[in-house]
């Protein structure tokens, strides 16, 4: 049986409502109030193919823009951004998602914030992959997921009106139900999965600084010529622990 699908692609950096203001300005005007290529900014927001900008209440505020392609934005104020469409195929509006992050999303945000203190590099090339979220309304509650196409599902939640399946690259959600709870659902479970997969790298970097660390401190010489390097070492350790 075909559906009609709702795919979200989606993550998430902290942020705050004064990151929001500025990318409602940039959404809404292509400009910006900071020190920034007018130019540059003019050609960012043209790419983004805008139809539609709003700043909507709740109890996260959040900018609201539609593409002329059909694709939906939503940018939180703690920093939680999704990416949606409706489609009966999921992979051909999964790149769509992709790709619209990656090469217009993306860029424009980054060069929004790119003033200020550099991130050091090994935090800055943190790469992640976003989860995508996939749900179904009024498919049944003999629904079964197609593994060819999503992947073996290892976990399975499900309510009254409501079931959660989890694949190594997707979350599809059979709703029963098309209200606000699912939307708020949906938003959960990119949060949470970014959360996670986000601590995880980081906890990956601690362990490999501090294994570093401890070979300067175990070692028991030290070249006169070797001390600067190794001060400029730790003093940029400190810094990427810190951040």
């Amino acid at each position: 049986m075909s559906y009609t699908y709702k795919i979200t692609y989606g993550g998430w950096y902290q942020r705050t409502t004064l990151h929001l203001s500025e990318i409602y300005e940039l959404f809404s005007l292509g400009t910006s109030h900071l020190n920034l290529d007018k130019e540059k900014l003019t050609k960012l927001h043209d790419d983004l193919n805008l139809s539609i900008v709003t700043r909507e209440p709740g109890y996260f505020e959040y900018v609201k823009a539609l593409t002329n392609t059909g694709i939906e934005i939503r940018y939180y104020e703690d920093g939680l951004y999704v990416l949606e469409m409706n489609s009966d195929d999921v992979v051909a509006a999964q790149n769509a998602l992709e790709t619209y992050f990656a090469e217009k999303l993306s860029p424009t945000i980054s060069y929004i914030f790119s003033l200020g203190a550099p991130t050091p590099k090994v935090l800055a090339n943190i790469k992640v992959q976003h989860p995508v979220v996939v749900s179904i309304t009024g498919a049944g509650k003999d629904f079964q997921v197609d593994e060819a196409l999503f992947g073996n599902v290892y976990t399975r939640i499900a309510s009254d009106s409501v079931t959660v399946y989890k694949t190594p690259r997707y979350i599809v959600i059979n709703n029963q139900k098309d209200n606000e709870v699912i939307k708020n659902l949906i938003e959960m479970q990119i949060f949470f999965r970014e959360f996670k997969d986000q601590l995880e790298k980081y906890l990956g970097i601690h362990r490999s600084i501090w294994e570093e660390i401890s070979g300067i401190k175990e070692a028991k010489l030290i070249q006169g010529k070797d001390v600067d390097g190794i001060r400029g070492r730790l003093d940029g350790y400190q810094k990427t622990i810190s951040l």
